[in-house]
Order: structure tokens, then C-alpha cells, then sequence
């Protein structure tokens, strides 16, 4: 996840979930990082190529997959609209919503995710 937020600068935005700050980003921002520098992440990756877990980073199915296990290892957790916010199709709180709430922990392209944990600094 630091080889994303930080080298690869993925575009984090603010938002309020609960009446505490956050920094967000969208699945969407995650798939391009990922499938662009696919062969890196897979090199930072050997034991999932030797499980046979994820073998490559060629599409947005195996994107999800990492995805995926990162949210399951609480490196991510996914978020969405807050209920009680009245949003505007096409409007910028639709693609950027500033009120965030709990959503269910599926890894999407159109879900938005916070960092939870950084990675042992060891791997």
C-alpha cells in the first residue's frame, strides 16, 4: 500500500466520516496505478505468485483481487456516501462526496477506500 500512496502518489482527497477527518481515494484511482505498474507490485508480491493466489496484474478482475485481500487483511477499509446526504447526479459530491459512512467490505471500481494500516516495514 506505501509503494501506491506514496511512490505511485495516488490522488487521496478529505472527507468526514463519523465527525472524524479522513484521506479517501476511489477504486477507480486504484485499478490505473495497478495495472499500470503491474510487473512492480507483482515483484513486491512473490508470495502471492508462488500460492498461486494472484499470478498476474493484467486486469481489473485481478486488481480486484488484491484489492480484495487488502481489505481483508485491514490494510483498507471501504466507505460510501453517508445515507443522510442528499447527493445530485453528475455533481462533484457524487464523485468526491465530503460525508463518508461504513459500506460493505467488497472491493469495487466505484467504491472509496481509507488506509487503515501501513505494512510491516520489513516486507
Amino acid at each position: 500500500m506505501k509503494f501506491i500512496i506514496e511512490t505511485k502518489d495516488i490522488e487521496m482527497y478529505q472527507a468526514i466520516k463519523y465527525d472524524k477527518a479522513l484521506e479517501c481515494f476511489r477504486g477507480v484511482d486504484f485499478h490505473l496505478i495497478v495495472l499500470q505498474n503491474s510487473e512492480e507490485i507483482m515483484g513486491k508480491l512473490p508470495s502471492f505468485k508462488k500460492d498461486g493466489s494472484l499470478s498476474e496484474l493484467k486486469t481489473v478482475d485481478d486488481s480486484n483481487k488484491l484489492g480484495q485481500y487488502m481489505l481483508y487483511v485491514d490494510h483498507l477499509k471501504k466507505c460510501r456516501i453517508h445515507p443522510n446526504l442528499i447527493v445530485q447526479p453528475g455533481s462533484e459530491d457524487e464523485k468526491y462526496p465530503k460525508f463518508l459512512a461504513d459500506d460493505v467490505p467488497v472491493f469495487t471500481f466505484d467504491g472509496m477506500y481509507t488506509v487503515i494500516k501501513e505494512e510491516d516495514e520489513k516486507a
